[in-house]
Order: structure tokens, then sequence, then C-alpha cells
């Protein structure tokens, strides 16, 4: 399993609105395209001043190339959701590759970071088809992922409690709601709690078969 790290020029985006005109950082968590439709479903998280969080709700709610938004939390500056863009090329070219997103940072000059994980074929395939689509990019770095660390003590806590309550049976035996209840959680924490810890779990299965 290969660690790569991509620096994009992309389309200009909701990602490029949002930090351009509010000094936001904009962090992309995790992307998937939308079947037979183009576009790609991105899970999000914006930092941005307390006072610019109800204008940057708004350019969001009013930008024609999003659909479907859905606001996850608020709290002070942090914004987390979801939404669907229909713009970015090289978003929806990530979302149907084979590589994995570890991370995605918008930096100054406008550019993106990806680091993704890939067997050579999948990387080597991402690449392609980004050069195809005409979108630019260099390529900073490309070499073996390093181990991820294990579950920290409350995830496995976590991901426990939630397959031996049926949580992750179909169809399930308690839902989240009942299960943040018992955790003393809200259903939006636990929510991105359980996504971090089942990529963890999924991302180090899935090199360890590619080794």
């Amino acid at each position: 399993m290969l660690e790569v790290e991509v620096s994009i020029t992309p389309n200009r985006t909701w990602i490029h609105n949002i930090s351009s005109n509010h000094s936001a950082v904009v962090k992309i968590l995790d992307c998937k395209p939308v079947k037979s439709s183009g576009a790609v479903q991105e899970l999000f998280e914006i930092l941005v001043g307390e006072e610019c969080v109800a204008d940057v709700l708004k350019v969001l709610k009013s930008d024609p190339n999003i659909s479907r938004l859905e606001v996850i939390s608020v709290k002070g500056g942090r914004i987390k959701g979801s939404l669907i863009s229909h713009t970015c090329s090289a978003c929806r070219i990530l979302a149907s590759s084979q590589c994995f997103m570890v991370s995605s940072t918008l930096n100054q000059d406008g550019t993106i970071s990806w680091v993704m994980l890939g067997n050579k074929f999948a990387i080597r395939s991402l690449l392609d088809n980004l050069e195809k689509e005409g979108v630019k990019f260099d390529l900073k770095r490309i070499e073996r992922a390093k181990k991820l660390d294990v579950l920290t003590k409350r995830q496995e806590e976590v991901l426990r409690l939630a397959f031996d309550l049926g949580y992750f049976d179909y169809p399930r035996r308690i839902d989240l709601r009942s299960l943040a209840n018992i955790l003393d959680l809200s259903p939006p924490t636990l929510s991105e709690m359980l996504r971090r810890a089942q990529k963890k779990v999924i991302t180090e299965y899935l090199r360890s078969k590619a080794s």
C-alpha cells in the first residue's frame, strides 16, 4: 500500500468561494460519487470566525451548484455537514477511484492538498484520469504507507458497544439516537466517532490484504 500527496488546482468550486470570501479553512473529510449524475457527495468541516457562520451557511444554501446540504453540527466557528457538489471534476475522479482519502486541505494559494492511500495501480489510474480531464496537479510525494494508529480506547469502546447492541445488523436492532443516549453523546458526535473508527478499521484491513 502506498501513500501519495497531490496538490490539485481545481475549477472554482464552493470551497474557494467560502475560503476566499470569509477567510475560512475548509476540509473535505470524505467524498463519494453520486450514481449516474456525475456529482459528488462531500462530508466537510469549515473553520471560520464565529461572526461569519451565518453568512457561510447562507452562501452554501444559495449556491446553485450545491444540493442536499445537511448541516450536522455548528459549534462556535466549526461547521460540519455534507452536500452534493456538481462542479468539481477532480473530486469526482477521486471519489470514483480505488484510492482512500486520508486528508484534504485547502492551501493559501488556492490549491487543494490530497493525501491518499492506494495500491500502485489505483494511484496510477487516478493520476492518469486527472491528466485526461485536464486537471492541473503536482505530485508532491509518493512512499510506502506508514502503519495507521490503532483505535483509541474510546473509539474501541464505542465501536464494540455499537456492534454488541446490533447497530451494524440488518435490520438494525438499535438506532443512532438510542445508542447516543446510552453513551451520553449527541447523535452527530457519535456518528462522526463511528465514521472515523470504521475508516481506521477498514483501511487497516485493506492495507493488510494488499501487502
